[in-house]
């Protein structure tokens, strides 16, 4: 990225940011939604956490809890939360104001140390669970292309969560970060957890544009610049692709042209690394393709960004839960495969230190989701 275009960068964020914190936490946003005018929470000392209290962490369980759509105002919050807590975990700005303008997005901001790694979470009040998400940043200097990893379904598509958490925390680091979704993607305003036919299941952020979840991707996409985002999603079992059933998966690009290089270098490196047969969209099966996905779409307006969207079988999920060293395998086929042109880092690159050896450890056992019905996205 230029400089001049860094500098127009860091004026949005400086800009969004006086926006909200000028008044945007005044008394006629009271209800949530909209933007509160609770205390705001500093940021306290770093936790050290472990595989089982991030999962407990990221996926609460909320009992009978409503979606709530979040108004312009929070949508504003929220891209602007994510943007300065980029620019902070990159090395390009001070933690000082993100609390505050996370506060606006009904966020609370921790920090996290996960073995060597330091992290940012951006998290939901208690008051506030479920209708924004949870995120995750990597701090850090730039290594090697920027990729943002997430989990959008992750209390349906079961399984992809935890995986994805997993790929996170595999070394070498790979991904800028991890979003995910806090609550079922077919729940709606009034509590009930239930599938309306087309696209009206208003807590979906993958088909929901005025999502907050879709706002605090842009928030991220808008501070890096050339950022590939990487979903993970499910399908089940009894869902036979036609053209090619012996497939465990499928990658695309979300779009109905030819998926290209990467979809092409991605599912070969998958297939090489899992021993499965990894499908594209559109060149081998005519589905799960991610073509609807309000992300993918916004991405594609976005000229250094891409968008990669990857389903997994139910049988292959659980077979990777099951693997030692399989999210390790996963990430590693990511990492290997070439991004298209025009994605390589527009920062200057330093290498990461080599990671400290200490004894092994078992994998912790930890709860994830809420287990429950699986359906084809």
């Amino acid at each position: 990225m230029t400089p001049m275009t860094r500098s127009r960068e860091i004026l949005w964020f400086a800009t969004a940011a006086s926006c909200v914190l000028a008044g945007r936490d005044d008394a006629a946003h009271e209800g949530r939604g909209s933007t509160p005018v609770e205390q705001v929470a500093t940021v306290g000392d770093e936790q050290e956490m472990s595989l089982r209290s991030i999962r407990g962490t990221l996926w609460p369980q909320l009992g009978r809890t409503p979606y709530v759509a979040p108004d312009a105002a929070r949508l504003e919050a929220t891209e602007a939360a994510l943007h300065a807590a980029t620019l902070h975990a990159l090395g390009l700005a001070s933690l000082e104001p993100v609390p505050r303008i996370a506060h606006a997005a009904g966020l609370v901001v921790e920090r996290w140390r996960v073995g060597r790694h330091h992290y940012l979470a951006l998290l939901e009040r208690s008051s506030e669970r479920g209708s924004t998400g949870a995120f995750l940043l990597r701090i850090g200097p730039p290594s090697g292309p920027e990729r943002l990893l997430q989990a959008p379904h992750a209390f349906h598509d079961l399984g992809t969560g935890e995986l994805a958490l997993e790929i996170l925390l595999a070394e070498p680091a790979s991904f800028r970060g991890l979003f995910t979704n806090t609550m079922h993607r077919y729940v709606q305003l009034d509590g009930d957890k239930r599938k309306q036919e087309g696209e009206d299941n208003p807590s979906d952020v993958c088909h929901n544009d005025a999502h907050a979840f879709v706002a605090a991707t842009m928030g991220v996409v808008r501070a890096v610049g050339a950022i590939e985002v990487v979903q993970l999603h499910g399908y089940a079992d009894d869902h036979v692709l036609p053209d090619r059933p012996e497939a465990r998966a499928v990658v695309s690009a979300g779009a109905d042209d030819d998926g290209g290089p990467r979809v092409e270098a991605v599912a070969a490196a998958l297939q090489d690394a899992l021993g499965v047969p990894i499908a594209r969209y559109p060149e081998d099966v005519a589905e799960l393709g991610g073509v609807t996905n309000v992300i993918g779409r916004r991405l594609r307006r976005e000229p250094s960004a891409s968008f990669l969207h990857i389903e997994l079988s139910g049988m292959l999920r659980k077979e990777l839960r099951r693997r030692d060293g399989a999210a390790a395998r996963f990430a590693a086929a990511l990492r290997a495969t070439a991004i298209p042109s025009g994605l390589e880092p527009e920062f200057e690159l330093e290498p990461e230190p080599e990671p400290e050896r200490g004894p092994a450890t078992a994998p912790e056992p930890a709860p994830g989701p809420d287990p429950g019905p699986e359906e084809v996205p």
